[in-house]
């Protein structure tokens, strides 16, 4: 009876032995999520989508994801996305679109999130990794909410390392660089077609997700008109506020928009012998116009353009000889401007 016990005690030891050896064992390591890339399906891609997925695959290095590319588009990506998928659109599909919006499906709570991303002011070089860093920045916020939307482990495992922060967030919350703009300027006004000549400076901002652009400059003009008694010498200093749609970003750049000046300027006459007498007048110089320009890309922070404007004087400085009308600031005008644009 004795013997019978003993091998009974040894039975539940053997019995038991496996449970606990199950429950000391480590769980298996969680397999990582992947990542499927759907490429745009627009055939003028504003970038190189293999190198975008390189760059994506470093950059999310320290989280549980792999990348792939979906080989056959939209569908294949459905068929194959166990993890988020990463969808790249173009609009419109043209060869000068340089904008991309990078769509990620398959957040923790279902919702779809959307960036959009310009990549008209960088270098086609540069174009996968700044989008790279864009959508690295969402699946890094879907991998901590999953952490934090999920149970508490048994036994959890240190936490990594945060990640480095990166530049993604800073470029989301960095403004959009801004340029400095000098340009020659040649102008006629039609009231008395005398040649006026100077320059302008200023700085401009393009707003982050519209085509648009801001910019404010400060001008210059001198003149002579010469008159039958004598001369006439003009000249005018203005601020001129331009709001510029900008249709076309990259390689070449095209705007177009309104322009508003407000300024001073003053005519002052030149005796043409001792009996006659001269004079002065000034005033404010104000006027609206509508102005176009083309720019090309010289360099990273380098836009040579070319301007052309047409404008109608609102507030008019004219010199009198006598009682009649003789020089000065009046009518519509023409002005054509060579400059370049440097970016910050």
């Amino acid at each position: 009876m004795r013997r019978a016990g003993a091998a009974l005690a040894a039975a539940c030891c053997l019995a038991q032995a496996p449970s606990a050896a199950a429950r000391a064992a480590p769980a298996p390591p969680r397999r990582p999520d992947t990542v499927t890339i759907v490429a745009p399906a627009c055939a003028h891609a504003p970038l190189d989508v293999a190198a975008f997925a390189a760059i994506l695959r470093v950059e999310l290095r320290a989280f549980p994801y792999e990348v792939a590319v979906a080989a056959d588009g939209p569908a294949d990506g459905a068929r194959r996305a166990a993890g988020p998928q990463v969808t790249i659109e173009t609009a419109p599909c043209a060869e000068a679109t340089t904008s991309v919006e990078a769509i990620v499906d398959g957040a923790p709570d279902g919702r779809r999130v959307r960036r959009a991303v310009d990549l008209g002011d960088v270098e086609p070089a540069g174009r996968p990794r700044v989008l790279a860093l864009a959508v690295a920045e969402l699946l890094r916020q879907r991998a901590e909410a999953a952490t934090s939307a999920a149970p508490p482990a048994a036994a959890p495992s240190p936490a990594p390392p945060p990640p480095p922060a990166g530049d993604a967030a800073a470029s989301a919350a960095r403004p959009p660089p801004l340029g400095l703009r000098l340009a020659a300027e040649a102008r006629v006004y039609s009231r008395f077609s005398t040649p006026l000549y100077g320059g302008r400076l200023g700085a401009g901002r393009r707003a982050r997700r519209l085509p648009i652009a801001l910019a404010l400059d400060v001008l210059f003009l001198t003149g002579r008109s010469q008159l039958e008694l004598g001369a006439a010498d003009l000249r005018a200093i203005a601020a001129s506020v331009a709001l510029d749609w900008v249709p076309l970003s990259g390689a070449a750049a095209l705007a177009v928009g309104p322009r508003v000046e407000l300024g001073r300027a003053s005519v002052t006459g030149r005796a043409g012998a001792p009996a006659v007498s001269a004079g002065s007048t000034a005033g404010l110089l104000g006027g609206a116009a509508l102005a176009g320009s083309l720019a090309l890309r010289a360099g990273r922070a380098f836009q040579p353009f070319l301007e052309l404007e047409a404008g109608l004087t609102l507030a008019e400085v004219v010199g009198l000889a006598g009682a009649v009308r003789a020089a000065g600031f009046s009518g519509a005008w023409a002005a054509a401007r060579l400059g370049a644009r440097f970016r910050f």
